[in-house]
């Protein structure tokens, strides 16, 4: 009796299995399953693409306001600077004293460790030299970046913005640098110009 009723069980177990209600219940419940998983690997895929979009977009948007900052500091300190009794006494001079000199290049300097600029030149014209806070003090004959000069003296206009520049280092023999350079004309606001600072 009791192998008869296991067989029996066995049995009913095996009809349950092959029926037609069980596979379809197993090939609902299994496309259900699939369903609700690539549906939630999708809301997530879609979630995590947000989040780096936005990253993305704050990083972005740091990153223009750190430039346009960047820019911004350079023209106001080229102005500034451009302002500079020290600079207009130079400017005006075809023989600058020591003296002269030497209060210049202190009232420059700090501006070039200030905002970490690769160097802050200063181009006068009626003395024809040159002051580069990287490497002091030169003529227009033996200044090392000659293409700035020729860049400046066709210089149009006022102010002009020099983008992806290869600045040749005076120290270095490497490859020029690549670099963004502001040039004004000086003095500022004086429709004879005597000079530049970039």
């Amino acid at each position: 009796m009791g192998i008869k009723h296991k067989n029996t069980r066995d049995s009913k177990w095996k009809n349950i299995l092959k029926s037609r209600h069980f596979r379809s219940f197993f090939y609902i419940t299994f496309l259900f399953t699939t369903v609700i998983f690539i549906i939630g690997g999708v809301v997530i895929t879609l979630q995590n693409r947000m989040k780096l979009h936005e990253n993305l977009e704050m990083k972005a948007n740091y990153v223009a306001l750190s430039v346009q900052d960047n820019l911004s500091n350079m023209k106001s300190s080229a102005v500034f600077m451009g302002n500079l009794a020290s600079i207009e006494r130079v400017l005006e001079s075809k023989a600058p004293t020591l003296d002269q000199l030497l209060r210049m290049t202190n009232d420059v300097t700090p501006y070039s460790t200030l905002y970490h600029y690769e160097s802050i030149c200063l181009f006068f014209n009626r003395s024809q030299r040159v002051f580069d806070s990287s490497g002091g003090m030169y003529d227009y004959s033996d200044f090392y970046n000659k293409e700035l000069i020729d860049t400046l003296e066709n210089m149009k206009g006022e102010e002009m913005w020099l983008i992806n520049v290869p600045y040749k280092r005076y120290y270095a023999p490497t490859p020029a640098v690549p670099v963004i350079t502001y040039a004004r004309r000086l003095p500022l606001y004086k429709s004879q110009g005597r000079g530049y600072v970039t």
